[in-house]
């Protein structure tokens, strides 16, 4: 039982430094957008930053890949500090449904 102590201590400082280290999405951290740029709507968002009527009805289309959806809000910068891209976007969906 004394030789499982130390074992089971070193599992536990193990699981917390990795939770701790890992604590930042890659996907906050990695602007993966770049691999995109051919891409008419990320160009808009990146140089945008900013949610806009074009790039709110390109997330919502059914047409474009996840992935390019992905994209175009990775281009739209983490920097979201006096930007209401999810208000926007939230306001959008709620008058789209309710225009048809």
């Amino acid at each position: 039982m004394k030789k499982m102590l130390p074992f089971a201590l070193i599992i536990t400082v193990l699981l917390v430094f990795q939770i701790s280290v890992s604590a930042e999405a890659p996907v906050a951290s990695t602007e993966f957008y770049e691999a995109y740029k051919g891409i008419k709507m990320v160009q808009r968002a990146q140089i945008l930053n900013v949610m806009e009527l074009e790039i709110a009805e390109y997330l919502s289309s059914p047409d474009n890949t996840i992935d390019e959806k992905a994209a175009v809000i990775n281009a739209l910068s983490w920097k979201f500090e006096g930007n209401n891209n999810t208000e926007f976007y939230d306001y959008m969906l709620v008058y789209k449904r309710y225009r048809r």
